[in-house]
C-alpha cells in the first residue's frame, strides 16, 4: 500500500475540491489497476519487485499502480502505488475506501474487472450501499453452472426466450433512450463477514 499519508490526505481534499466545484456525475467509479515493469534490480525493501507479469517476463522487476477513475470523464479519484509482486484482488477495498472518503456519497457504481468480484470485496461495497458490475470469474460460476442457468432458462421460456429478456437503456446526449443490451438476471442469497 501507498505509506504516504500525507499523499493520500492531500488525493482526498482535491478530489473533494474538484467534485464540489464542478458538480460532476459522481454514480460510476471504475477501478482497475496496471503493472509496469523495469529494467531496474528487485528491491526487496521498495516499490520495484519481481512477481506475475504481464510482459511475460517475470525476471523484470515491476510496480503496480491502482486507479480508481470517475466514469466516464476518466477523473482520478485515488491511485495507490504499490510493489509488483502483490495481488490485485486485496487492493480493491482499499481503494474503494479512499473514493469512499472523497465522494462522501453512497449509491456509486464501482466497475472492475473480475479480480473485484471477491466476496469480501462485493460485501464492502454492498454494505456501504453502493453497487458493483463484474463478471465473475469461473472459480465462482464454473462453465457448468453458467451454461446450465442459461439452459434452464431457455427451457422455461414458453413462448421464445427473446421475449423474457429485458431491454437496458442508456440515454445519449439529447436525453433519448437507445438500448444497449438485452438480459436475465438471477437472485443468488450470499452472506459474508
Amino acid at each position: 500500500m501507498n505509506k504516504d499519508e500525507n499523499g493520500k490526505q492531500y488525493e482526498q481534499a482535491q478530489g473533494k475540491r474538484l467534485i464540489r466545484v464542478d458538480d460532476l456525475n459522481q454514480k460510476v467509479v471504475r477501478v482497475d489497476s496496471s503493472t509496469s515493469s523495469t529494467f531496474q534490480a528487485d528491491n526487496s525493501n521498495g516499490l520495484l519487485r519481481k512477481g506475475v507479469s504481464k510482459d511475460h517476463r517475470p525476471d523484470w522487476a515491476a510496480l503496480k499502480v491502482m486507479l480508481s477513475l470517475l466514469d466516464p470523464l476518466g477523473l482520478p479519484l485515488a491511485t495507490q502505488v504499490v510493489s509488483g509482486n502483490q495481488a490485485d484482488d486485496p487492493l480493491y477495498v482499499p481503494a474503494i475506501e479512499q473514493v469512499r472518503a472523497v465522494l462522501n456519497r453512497s449509491g456509486v457504481l464501482y466497475v472492475g474487472d473480475c479480480k473485484m468480484a471477491a466476496l469480501k470485496t462485493r460485501a464492502v461495497i454492498q454494505e456501504g450501499s453502493d453497487y458493483y458490475l463484474t463478471p465473475l470469474p469461473k472459480s465462482i460460476v464454473p462453465f457448468e453452472v453458467l451454461n446450465n442457468r442459461l439452459l434452464s432458462f431457455y427451457q422455461l421460456s414458453e413462448i421464445s426466450p427473446e421475449s423474457k429478456l429485458k431491454p437496458v437503456y442508456k440515454k445519449d446526449k439529447k436525453g433519448n433512450d437507445y438500448l444497449i443490451a438485452k438480459g436475465f438476471e438471477q437472485t443468488k442469497q450470499m452472506s459474508a463477514e
